[in-house]
């Protein structure tokens, strides 16, 4: 069955009708055999039975006369039917009155009357025939005949020889007829079957297939038909709803680049703007402060204080408000060595080093393509906060380490500081998020922020694990896919 589900359409269709052809002529033939068998048994019987009717007319005389001789006469000349093997006339008492054998080797008939022999019958693969000799009504004795059937299996053989030449020429005229017929059949298949191949290939779903009659075949073409306009609308539709969408996001793109620079000049402009007052204020309390010196108005002077103090805050943090919005702006994708970027690093801290007697360590970092600019200030945040956040019991110590696997490079910035406790592992990266007062350790809390908006420029990620009191470790992970000489400009 598998080889038969492998099979073209056309070849199935041939072996279908040679099958059917077969079986049909197959059993014609059969029927015909047996007609033939029937016939010729009945015509051996009628001829049989003619010789034994004639052998015992002419064995009247002899059994009347009880001439044994004349009967022997009789039976003899049975040898010029070549089918007679042996014959036998019974007297009415069954005794065996003269017996014929073409072999001269007597055969031994069975008596007459014997249930086992009727009239006509086949016995040992020979026929046997029995006529009952009458007299004006009354029985005088019995003829029996026993002839072979050779003649019958040559008949037999010549008819399968016959009904084996039929068959073979019935397929053979079958194979062509079907052939030629299923040809005009399975080439609309062919050319339906190629013309989807065609469509699929091409994606041209805008061609049709050609129907010249509206049998089975012309419906499922005109089927197949209506299925290419429904994938053709469904194509249209598609392709003007990916228009639309591309036009929306052109529009969106356009409305979010003028709200970027909108917003980025409002940040510039906000922040230059705030800062004046604040220099105005700034100076007048600086005024005020030479006109009222330390050690007189007490109270003037520690309101000057505070004065100065939030002045200052304020413009720290707009400055730093400035510089978180500045990141990838304008940003330059590179080749950057990152042991220079950390050199680079310690050579201008190196008073804020020097004075909390820190020691930064690192080796062997790698050459990647990032923003040499923003990548230096994650590092120059983090090495400052190691710094800021130190623990009192001991001196500062920074490890730099780096490691790379198939996507990404991850850095580890560690540091034997204050640590953090776990509650505060996720905040820390908020914006304008600080754990500790600005009287303990003054900041604004937006060096961290600014760290992850530069990491997430570069597809990278930013966590931390600390342990409190003890120390933390900064990772964040730079991905490996940027192309360098990139123009980022939002």
């Amino acid at each position: 069955m598998e080889v038969y589900k492998n099979i073209s359409i056309k070849n199935k269709l041939i072996l279908i009708q040679l099958i059917t052809s077969f079986i049909a002529v197959l059993i014609c033939c059969i029927l015909f055999v047996f007609n033939d068998i029937k016939t010729f048994n009945n015509s051996m019987v009628e001829n049989k039975n003619s010789i034994a009717e004639i052998v015992g007319v002419n064995a009247i005389a002899p059994l009347l006369f009880n001439d044994k001789d004349a009967a022997l006469q009789i039976l003899t000349n049975l040898k010029s039917n070549p089918s007679i093997l042996n014959a036998a006339i019974f007297d009415k008492d069954g005794a065996k009155f003269a017996q014929y054998d073409v072999n001269k080797t007597p055969f031994l008939f069975p008596p007459p009357g014997d249930d086992e022999v009727e009239d006509a019958d086949f016995i040992d693969q020979k026929f046997m025939v029995v006529y009952q000799i009458m007299k004006d009504g009354e029985f005088i004795g019995t003829v029996m005949l026993r002839s072979k059937i050779v003649a019958f299996n040559e008949i037999l053989i010549n008819y399968v020889k016959v009904a084996s030449s039929v068959l073979l020429g019935a397929l053979l005229i079958a194979f062509i007829f079907s052939a030629f017929f299923q040809q005009k059949i399975t080439k609309r298949i062919q050319f339906l079957m190629n013309k989807t191949k065609e469509i699929t290939s091409t994606g041209n779903y805008s061609n049709r297939v050609l129907i010249k009659e509206m049998d089975e075949i012309g419906v499922l073409s005109k089927e197949f038909n209506n299925m290419l306009d429904q994938i053709q609308k469904m194509q249209n539709s598609l392709k003007d709803a990916n228009a639309d969408l591309e036009e929306r996001v052109k529009e969106r793109t356009a409305k979010l680049e003028r709200s970027n620079q909108e917003l980025e000049q409002f940040a510039y402009v906000a922040s230059h703007d705030l800062q004046e007052p604040l220099r105005t204020i700034s100076n007048f309390v600086g005024l005020l402060e030479k006109k009222y010196p330390k050690g007189g108005e007490e109270d003037y002077y520690r309101y000057f204080q505070f004065i100065m103090k939030a002045t200052s805050r304020m413009q720290n943090l707009i400055r730093d408000l400035l510089e978180i919005s500045r990141v990838g702006r304008n940003v330059q994708f590179a080749e950057v060595d990152c042991n220079k970027i950390i050199l680079d690093l310690m050579a201008e801290m190196e008073i804020s080093i020097t004075e909390n007697d820190a020691t930064v360590h690192f080796s062997d970092l790698p050459t990647l393509i990032a923003s040499e600019i923003e990548l230096k200030r994650v590092f120059q945040n983090l090495i400052s906060n190691a710094l800021k956040f130190k623990n009192k019991n001991g001196t500062p110590r920074i490890t730099i380490r780096a490691q790379e696997n198939d996507n990404e490079f991850i850095f580890m910035v560690e540091d034997n500081g204050i640590g953090i406790r776990p509650e505060h592992n996720n905040k820390i990266f908020n914006i304008f998020q600080r754990l500790h007062s600005n009287t303990e350790y003054p900041g604004t809390g937006i060096g961290l922020a600014t760290c992850k908006k530069i990491v997430a420029l570069h597809n990278g990620n930013i966590w931390i694990e600390s342990t409190y009191e003890v120390g933390t470790t900064f990772y964040f992970s730079i991905s490996k896919h940027i192309t360098s000489s990139i123009n980022l400009a939002t």
